[in-house]
């Protein structure tokens, strides 16, 4: 059996370290990034999520997903104009809709934009303006 030298502990510390410091980076930049930039008016939002529900866009998501939360933060008080279906209370919706993931949103033409999607994504691959 072979024995553990002070000089790997040391090494084994300093990845340690390394690994920790890099999951708490990733962890930070994944919690920061949906908020890259949350000064839109309540107007504008409002404006763009009308446009979104007008434009029959459906965000399909569920209650206990955290990037769900964060995409209706983004629209803050807006978001109840959004078209929204709860999957954990319209299985069958979803199921028909080939959701694989939350949050998803269908584009009136089909197209499927998976993730969280920021503001300017979604204004743009809509063609609903938010300026």
């Amino acid at each position: 059996m072979r024995k553990i030298k002070i000089y790997d502990l040391k090494i084994l510390k300093k990845l340690i370290l390394v690994l920790a410091g890099a999951v708490i980076g990733g962890v930070l930049l994944i919690i920061l990034l949906p908020y890259q930039k949350l000064n839109y008016s309540d107007e504008q939002l409002e404006k763009l999520a009308k446009c979104l529900s007008e434009k029959n866009v459906i965000m399909y998501g569920n209650y206990n997903c955290p990037h769900c939360q964060s995409q209706k933060v983004a629209f803050k008080e807006a978001f109840k104009f959004i078209r929204y279906i709860e999957c954990t209370e319209n299985i069958n919706l979803c199921l028909e809709a080939k959701i694989e993931a939350v949050p998803t949103w269908i584009l009136s033409d089909g197209r499927k934009l998976v993730g969280f999607q920021g503001i300017e994504k979604l204004s743009k691959e809509s063609g609903c303006m938010i300026k």
